[in-house]
């Protein structure tokens, strides 16, 4: 027995594996004391316990005042602290529920949502999908904006609703295509007042505080709904308070004429001249210049919505503090004048030629791209500070406050294109939906 245990250990000093692995373990079983060595005892000083204690204290104090608290108050508090939580938005994302306000762009990573300078997403490209999520804060519908010469009873176009010379009608308005009614320039003008000007030997036209309308027929019904001027000349002429609308002009030269704090409401300029003339605080909504020459004039502290230009021309004229949306430039010419301090928001602009035009301190948002239609027909729908747009008018789908969410927004066939609440869209995109 003593000769085989010596043996053993020569065998032992012979094999080189089995010693690496003795050591392997050694090195192990080191980490393994070293790390119960690291969990001692944990060290406090004496004023560190008596933090710890009057915490412990404070808690107990907190669960003893509960205990003896009134079950009401207790639920009013529960309530509150609800409330607080709704509103930092934590918990409905604890729950899966979106924040109130914001919206949700599903994509594999965030990444995927960054933009180039240029504000666009390279990530994306026509025929990927998107989807969009959130509470609806601001929908405005957009109608086609075109001169609706054409425009045919049986089968009404999405027109604004200003009026036009039509090619059947004649002059119309195109809420119910009725004809306008034949004035001249003395009715722009009332006699009480001009006799006070020419009084004080003043060659000036003057009208204030007016709203233009048609004359009662003679059975005092009147059928017109809207007024026009045709083949005048309006000089040295100031409006002021003045309300145009449902209104015409064809063939109208103003020069030296200011308006001043006037509203332009579905009126439209066939064959016009402005010369040196002043639109200052005015508004446009619904408004067409059809073959317009505007010359050494300005726009100043101006609102323009749903601004039609077509076969016009604007030289020399400047445009100051001057806000323009939903707006279509065709055929049209900007040359030798100032845009400063001015926006155009939702524009587009369709063999629009610009020869030193120059833009000082002001923005151009949401030019549309519509290369096959070249006009608009969408719905734009604010969820959060992000815009949409949706193909036609689906104002009375979404209510403002409603929750929704949108996938494939842009579709190849919007026809089919089916978006509703709570539901995605059909279709495959055609650009990116997000505008800011």
């Amino acid at each position: 027995m003593p000769k085989k245990k010596a043996e053993k250990k020569d065998a032992s000093k012979k094999a080189p594996a089995k010693k690496e692995k003795t050591q392997a373990k050694a090195k192990t079983t080191s980490k393994k004391a070293t790390s119960k060595e690291a969990k001692g005892r944990l060290v406090v000083s004496q004023h560190e316990k008596d933090e710890i204690d009057a915490v412990i204290d404070a808690f107990w104090l907190f669960v003893d005042l509960l205990k003896k608290a009134p079950r009401h108050l207790m639920i009013i508090g529960l309530i509150t602290a609800l409330i607080g939580a709704s509103f930092s938005g934590w918990a409905q994302e604890l729950v899966g529920q979106e924040k109130a306000g914001y919206w949700y762009a599903f994509t594999e990573s965030d990444d995927e949502l960054n933009r180039d300078l240029n504000g666009m997403y390279p990530n994306y490209s026509p025929g990927d999908s998107i989807k969009i999520e959130g509470v609806i804060s601001e929908i405005e519908y957009f109608g086609a904006l075109d001169d609706c010469s054409s425009i045919s009873l049986s089968e009404p176009e999405l027109c604004e609703k200003y009026p036009v010379i039509h090619e059947d009608l004649g002059i119309i308005e195109t809420d119910y295509y009725t004809k306008l009614q034949l004035q001249t320039t003395d009715y722009l003008f009332p006699s009480s007042i001009g006799s006070e000007f020419n009084e004080s030997e003043l060659d000036i036209n003057f009208a204030s505080d007016e709203k233009y309308k048609p004359e009662a027929s003679i059975d005092g019904e009147g059928t017109s709904l809207g007024i026009y001027f045709e083949n005048e000349d309006v000089s040295a002429a100031v409006f002021t308070d003045v309300v145009f609308e449902n209104i015409l002009f064809s063939n109208v030269d103003f020069t030296d004429t200011f308006f001043v704090d006037c509203e332009f409401n579905q009126v439209s300029f066939y064959n016009v001249t402005f010369t040196k003339s002043v639109f200052s605080n005015s508004s446009f909504d619904v408004v067409l210049f059809k073959n317009v020459t505007v010359d050494s004039s300005r726009f100043e502290n101006g609102n323009l919505e749903r601004f039609l230009v077509r076969e016009s021309s604007f030289n020399n004229t400047n445009f100051d503090k001057t806000d323009i949306r939903a707006s279509k430039w065709s055929y049209s010419s900007l040359e030798n004048g100032v845009f400063q301090r001015s926006s155009m928001d939702i524009v587009i602009f369709r063999s629009l030629y610009v020869n030193d035009f120059i833009m000082v301190l002001s923005t151009i948002e949401n030019n549309v791209d519509a290369p096959d239609t070249a006009n608009f027909d969408f719905t734009m729908i604010e969820i959060g500070e992000t815009e949409i747009r949706v193909p036609g008018n689906v104002m009375g789908q979404y209510p403002i406050g409603a929750q929704i969410h949108f996938g494939e927004i842009f579709c190849v066939r919007c026809d089919e294109a089916e978006i509703k609440l709570g539901g995605v869209g059909a279709g495959d995109a055609l650009k990116i939906v997000i505008f800011r």
